[in-house]
């Protein structure tokens, strides 16, 4: 484990993943899920693509590829190329395993930073092809410690439908979401799955406890969806900003046209960030 600490907090990161598995205060409070039953991951990270495709495989150039929900990324080591006490940089680079389900040239790159009581996620994907463009999807799907009564408040008073997943694949059907800025964690909440939302006035979004007490805020400026899940009933949630979404029925299966994929261009790079801040 890779660990970063300042006078407010302690986080811990597993290079395999590059996954974030722990966030305590200084007081000892554990604001991220432990990875027990029902779900056994902690926060784990979305790349080359996020969500499903339709029948888990997609076109490039006419030849077919299999890919897995999510992508990769979550279950690979990645190299730590740079560490200090509380900054450090992950990274991921194609290799023979990669290239038979993704046929690309890439540096992908997760980076944690402590500043005060946030922690800073960024990701950069690289196009190291000098000819050949990238269609690159990234996300995170952080779990916090959460309870039934808890609720989700939005920095915008808004009321907006959810997409809604079957096997994991979006319908062209909605259901109630957010409803003036406000999602109440209920047991039943999850009961069909992920709750999916694109381009929310709201730039962030604050887990509160049953009394009114704030206890993370995940901010996600520059990151188009947002998905929201738990198993049903569990006793966490996960606040997901994506760039990227799962297929549709209706998707083509050409990665380039996959909504939400970034086709970025030889030798050029992306970057993007969110924040987590998190309250005693």
């Amino acid at each position: 484990m890779i660990e970063l600490s300042n006078e407010l907090l302690t986080v811990q990161v597993n290079p395999f993943g590059a996954e974030l598995t722990s966030v305590r205060s200084a007081s000892g409070t554990e604001y991220l899920w432990q990875a027990q039953e029902p779900w056994n991951r902690h926060a784990p990270i979305l790349f080359p693509i996020v969500g499903r495709l339709k029948e888990h495989r997609y076109t490039y150039r006419d030849k077919t590829y299999e890919l897995n929900q999510h992508g990769f990324a979550r279950d690979r080591m990645f190299d730590v190329v740079e560490s200090s006490n509380d900054r450090v940089v992950f990274q991921l680079c194609p290799d023979e395993e990669t290239r038979k389900c993704y046929p690309f040239e890439f540096v992908f790159e997760v980076i944690y930073e402590l500043d005060n009581e946030s922690l800073i996620q960024s990701f950069v994907v690289k196009n190291t092809s000098e000819t050949q463009s990238l269609p690159a999807s990234f996300g995170a799907h952080p779990a916090f410690h959460a309870a039934m009564g808890w609720r989700l408040v939005f920095d915008e008073d808004e009321t907006v439908n959810s997409d809604i997943l079957e096997g994991g694949v979006l319908t062209q059907e909605w259901r109630t979401g957010i409803v003036n800025g406000e999602l109440e964690l209920t047991p039943e909440l999850f009961e069909q799955d992920a709750l999916i939302f694109r381009n929310l006035n709201s730039r962030s979004v604050t887990l509160e406890n049953a009394q009114g007490q704030s206890r993370v805020m995940v901010r996600f400026d520059e990151f188009p969806f947002l998905g929201i899940w738990a198993k049903p009933a569990a006793p966490f949630v996960c606040i997901e900003p994506w760039q990227g979404i799962a297929d549709s029925w209706f998707s083509s299966g050409i990665l380039e046209e996959k909504e939400g994929i970034l086709n970025i261009g030889p030798g050029q790079e992306v970057l993007k960030t969110m924040s987590m801040a998190f309250y005693s």
